[in-house]
């Protein structure tokens, strides 16, 4: 286990991969989080799917869709030509984990399984969601496994749909 103090929109790269980072603080009400090691995550993938940090359950993230991020061109969640980021989620303890987005758009979610750290295709994608959270935000529960590794990805459910989100991530 990996635990770190968290500061919103703060990235690291280490050997190709992103963390979310945070500076320590003697500040009380800055949660801890715990959260398993992930294994080396290639440029190239993390690149070519926006991949912005990891998202550990019981933390909410903070990111930002705009025309400088990946855009869709697969049927898999939003329309194409929307735009995504990507988030990491990976779990101490198989449990049930309720993933969702908040926004002032409506944003949609996937979550893909990553078996070899190819492309999310159909075949990997477990749960995607448009509008089950508040307003017209995704939510969905699902049982995460320990020591699989997921892609969370968070779109714009078409190209307009742009701006701040949160990420939140719940057992």
């Amino acid at each position: 286990m990996l635990s770190t103090r968290t500061t919103p929109g703060m990235l690291l790269a280490v050997a190709g991969t992103l963390f979310v980072a945070g500076c320590g603080s003697d500040d009380p009400t800055v949660p801890e989080v715990l959260a398993p090691d992930f294994p080396t995550l290639g440029a190239d993938f993390a690149t070519q799917f926006c991949i912005r940090g990891t998202l550990a359950p019981d933390n909410t993230v903070s990111g930002e869709l705009t025309t400088g991020d990946c855009e869709t061109v697969s049927p898999v969640g939003s329309g194409p030509g929307s735009y995504f980021e990507g988030w990491r989620v990976r779990v101490g303890q198989t449990g049930s984990v309720t993933i969702q987005t908040g926004s002032g758009y409506d944003t949609f979610v996937d979550l893909f399984r990553i078996d070899d750290l190819g492309a999310p295709d159909l075949e990997n994608l477990i749960i995607f969601d448009d509008d089950s959270g508040p307003g017209d935000n995704g939510r969905f529960t699902i049982t995460l496994e320990a020591g699989t590794e997921y892609w969370v990805m968070v779109s714009g459910f078409d190209a307009s749909d742009l701006g701040p989100y949160t990420l939140e991530a719940r057992y």
